[in-house]
């Protein structure tokens, strides 16, 4: 295969990725803003919870607003994601793993490396940047 070859094969699969992922990102987002709403306001502080809003900026996401002294909870925005769906915690983790691999010369961070069996790749800056376990 040709290098201009590669580059065309490259940048198909990169558009693919960047299709895929904002998809992914609206669904979420979508997701997120239908829990948002069905949020129970009984308790929350309103202030508190409209700054947690706009920080957030329509993006997808959760937050838990507490006093780190007293415990008392001020806001818990989209309760639904906060308090009944788990996730990985892989991606606290996935930063140390990469550094560790980049110092010792296993990956490059800029190599796409397969994910799942084998239809795209991604290489260690998106996997940081779009959490890809």
């Amino acid at each position: 295969m040709s290098q201009r070859q590669h580059a065309r094969q490259r940048a198909r699969r990169q558009a693919a990725l960047q299709r895929r992922l904002a998809r992914l990102e609206a669904s979420a987002r979508q997701a997120s803003q239908s829990a948002i709403r069905r949020d129970d306001l009984r308790g929350e502080d309103l202030e508190v919870r409209e700054a947690v809003l706009n920080a957030l900026r329509g993006h997808a996401g959760t937050a838990v607003v507490m006093d780190p002294y007293s415990g008392r909870i001020y806001s818990i925005v989209n309760q639904e994601w906060a308090l009944r769906k788990g996730f990985k915690p892989c991606s606290t983790i996935k930063l140390l793993v990469g550094l560790a691999g980049l110092k010792e010369g296993l990956i490059d961070a800029r190599t796409p490396l397969p994910l799942g069996g084998g239809s795209i790749a991604m290489n260690l800056i998106e996997a940081l940047a779009y959490s890809n376990n």
